[in-house]
């Protein structure tokens, strides 16, 4: 990952000329930074296993109202730290 950093860092934007191109790619540098910071923040937040263990439950991977990034983002917004599933 830091090689990585480094190299977008001494890298143009592609789409200079295009800057819709270039803002959409920088927003995804963006977000990227942003949910791995969240992963750090709230490691584990309990998605795997609540509210059934995914290795057992995988149709769980495809909902879009219950997905890892919300769950962990909830935990980290919930005043006590950690919030409930429901």
């Amino acid at each position: 990952m830091p090689f990585f950093a480094l190299w977008l860092a001494l890298t143009p934007l592609p789409g200079h000329k295009r800057p819709l191109l270039a803002t959409l790619f920088a927003a995804s540098i963006v977000w990227s930074i942003a949910v791995q910071e969240l992963g750090v923040r709230t490691y584990t937040c309990g998605w795997n296993d609540s509210p059934g263990n995914i290795d057992l439950t995988p149709e769980r991977l495809w909902s879009l109202r219950d997905t890892e990034i919300s769950r962990c983002l909830a935990r980290l917004t919930a005043p006590s730290g950690r919030a409930t599933h429901g």
